[in-house]
């Protein structure tokens, strides 16, 4: 994270943001106060980064002061308002000076807020800002009850790092290394999907975002697909991503990267902190074989991937790639994940993208959901689920130097009409599966 950070200094694709209203009366002093406690009690929020000796280095502060900044909006129509959160979102940070982790909040008239919490990614992930918001609540309550309470970590961040250096050195990740250099090792295929720009010589990590909505007896069709065929949801959307990457590319062998959690030990689950490790799923693809049957072949190749998931994918990068393509993103160019949101209806309801309107009760505060498009450029394309009670959003994040906005608007489309076409009949051959509506059929092959 910190050589990509190197690589593109200017960039906002590695920001992370939890944006959310509050539209009841706030004490500002108290939620200062609540999130000094927080960074307080997380080192990595506390971290900056730079190079000694030619190796990067962490330097974890005693104590470090919230960034904590108000700006009047009153005056901001909607739109205005939105643009003008996005903006700030989007500003890139500093590792080496930091803070790596900021609080913005938008007054829009005495008693509603909007606010912005802003991190970089190499102090937190998803699983982390659950963890937050849970701790920013009780410190909240604290302050306002005036009730003094220390939420304490089980283990520091640091200790996941040497956790982890112990693994790479033992003979257990002598073993995960081995698999993951039989399944790599050969050739690996370079991902040519079409695009609307030539690309870039290096990559600039320019992106957007587009969401889409399944409908929820479809999502209740597959699961129940998947039950009978023994696997999970999460491994059928993900035979279904790679089938419409392969039909838009022609390409038979297609090499996705999918996010695992990184916290297999107790120990590591209560602290914040960079944990995601991808983990590299290759599925082989001809028009002879049926949804069922690379559905069967995805299921094999993730329990093998979870299983060898502890080895750090930059190791695989290093030893297998004897020379970086400054133009692509190492080893595979998409990216699939089904999010877990985080547990506890209260935080469900606001992480969940486009669940627009949600409202949530934090005692003293009461909270509404603000979306705002992340920007994400990492990969070519990155397609994301998230489960609400009654919402389930799919989300596609793209390299805006490759695509433009109307692809990927169709691309969400063609991914609905291809579910479609395989609840229809997962017997189907998958040159037999549908991409295209029934307009855009007509439109193409008539009109």
């Amino acid at each position: 994270m910190y050589f990509l950070y190197l690589n593109s200094p200017e960039s906002a694709s590695y920001n992370v943001a939890f944006t959310v209203k509050i539209v009841s009366k706030l004490n500002e002093d108290a939620l200062r106060k609540a999130f000094q406690k927080l960074i307080d009690n997380n080192e990595s929020l506390r971290t900056t980064y730079y190079i000694r000796d030619g190796e990067p280095v962490q330097e974890v502060h005693g104590y470090k002061e919230i960034f904590f900044e108000i700006t009047d909006a009153q005056d901001l129509a909607d739109e205005d308002l939105k643009n003008k959160v996005e903006a700030v979102y989007k500003v890139p940070f500093n590792l080496e000076k930091g803070p790596v982790f900021k609080v913005h909040l938008f007054r829009t008239n005495e008693d509603n807020f909007v606010m912005l919490i802003k991190m970089h990614h190499i102090c937190s992930d998803g699983w982390s800002i659950g963890i937050m918001l849970n701790q920013l609540k009780q410190f909240y309550e604290d302050e306002i009850s005036g009730i003094k309470t220390f939420v304490s970590e089980s283990k520091n961040y640091s200790e996941y790092i040497k956790n982890q250096k112990a693994l790479i050195d033992s003979e257990g990740g002598m073993k995960l290394w081995s698999y993951w250099k039989n399944e790599l090792n050969n050739e690996i295929p370079i991902l040519d999907l079409p695009v609307d720009l030539t690309r870039p010589a290096i990559q600039k990590y320019n992106g957007s975002t587009e969401y889409f909505f399944l409908d929820k007896d479809a999502v209740d069709k597959l699961k129940k697909l998947s039950q009978a065929e023994g696997t999970t949801l999460f491994v059928s959307l993900l035979t279904a991503f790679q089938i419409l990457i392969h039909k838009y590319s022609g390409q038979d062998e297609i090499l996705t990267g999918t996010p695992t959690a990184g916290r297999n030990k107790a120990e590591f689950e209560k602290i914040v902190g960079y944990f995601i490790n991808p983990v590299v799923i290759r599925g082989h693809y001809n028009d002879d074989k049926s949804f069922k049957d690379v559905l069967r072949e995805i299921k094999q190749k993730v329990l093998g991937a979870i299983a060898h998931q502890d080895f750090p994918f930059q190791l695989i990068v290093e030893r297998l790639l004897k020379k970086r393509d400054p133009s692509r993103s190492p080893i595979f160019q998409t990216f699939f994940g089904l999010q877990k949101v985080p547990k506890g209806k209260e935080i469900q309801e606001l992480v969940v993208p486009g669940n627009t309107g949600a409202r949530v009760n934090w005692r003293s505060l009461e909270l509404e959901s603000f979306d705002i498009a992340q920007q994400e450029g990492q990969f070519d394309l990155i397609m994301e689920f998230f489960e609400g009670d009654n919402l389930f959003t799919g989300v596609i994040k793209y390299n805006s130097d490759l695509f433009y906005h109307e692809r990927i608007k169709r691309m969400c489309g063609h991914f609905k009409e291809l579910l479609n076409s395989i609840l229809d009949n997962p017997e189907y051959k998958i040159s037999e599966l549908q991409i295209l509506s029934g307009d855009e059929n007509k439109f193409l092959l008539s009109d």
